[in-house]
C-alpha cells in the first residue's frame, strides 16, 4: 500500500513539474514576461454606477501608497521568496535546456 501511494505522489509530482516546465518554456518562447491588463469596452464603462470614485482620486491614492511603501513584513518576505524562487527556477530551466541542447549535438555554454 505504501508503494502505491508513493508511486501516485511521485507521478503526480512529475506531472505537475512537467506542466510548470511547459508553461514556463512556452511563455519564454512567446515573450510573455509581464501580464497584459484587460481592456474595458465602451459598453462596460456605460454600465458603471454614477457614484464611482473619480479616476484622479484613485491615481492620487496610488501615488501616495507608492511613496509611502509597504510596511508589512510578510509582504516583503513573500516578495523576496517569490523573486528567489523565480531566479532558481529560471536557472534550473536554463541548465536543463542547455543540457538537452548538448545531448542533441550542440555545445555547452
Amino acid at each position: 500500500m505504501k508503494r502505491i501511494i508513493i508511486s501516485i505522489f511521485s507521478v503526480g509530482f512529475i506531472l505537475l513539474f512537467g506542466m510548470l516546465f511547459g508553461i514556463q518554456l512556452v511563455s519564454d518562447e512567446l515573450g510573455m514576461f509581464q501580464p497584459v491588463p484587460m481592456e474595458m469596452s465602451i459598453s462596460q464603462t456605460d454600465n458603471q454606477e454614477k457614484d464611482d470614485i473619480p479616476y484622479s482620486e484613485l491615481v492620487d491614492k496610488a501615488n501616495k501608497a507608492g511613496n509611502v511603501g509597504r510596511f508589512n513584513f510578510f509582504s516583503d518576505l513573500g516578495e523576496s521568496i517569490a523573486n528567489g524562487l523565480n531566479h532558481v527556477s529560471r536557472a534550473c530551466l536554463s541548465r536543463m535546456i542547455s543540457f538537452i541542447h548538448y545531448l542533441n549535438g550542440g555545445t555547452l555554454g
